[in-house]
């Protein structure tokens, strides 16, 4: 088994019942997901896309940008966006909005920061 195999492996074994699914994205909270958020607050979650597994973090930030850099084995994504009111609304509108990133973007192992 290859090193890609058993990190989406050890990935996937964090999905299940309390996975968060909107259109074709699941996600699952590595932390309890606060009510409120205070300024610079991030919490992590597991991302799968259909095409690949990323560990997303997403800080409340009036920056609205998102950062995406990893190596050959892990990807990550960093989401700095104003997390005010309902969250699962907030990360819809995120989700749309990652979608829009290319591809081989969000596998590059160069850090690329794309604006909102």
């Amino acid at each position: 088994m290859s090193q890609y195999q058993k990190i989406r492996n050890s990935f996937l074994s964090h999905f299940g019942d309390d996975d968060i699914q909107i259109r074709h994205f699941r996600l699952n909270a590595v932390h309890q997901i606060p009510e409120v958020w205070a300024d610079g607050q991030e919490i992590d979650f597991y991302l799968d896309d259909g095409t690949g597994m990323y560990l997303l973090t997403i800080r409340n930030s009036s920056m609205q940008k998102i950062t995406v850099y990893g190596n050959r084995l892990i990807q990550y994504i960093v989401a700095e966006i104003p997390v005010n009111g309902d969250f699962l609304q907030i990360l819809a509108e995120f989700l749309y909005q990652l979608e829009k990133i290319p591809y081989h973007a969000k596998t590059s192992k160069k850090g690329k920061i794309f604006y909102l």
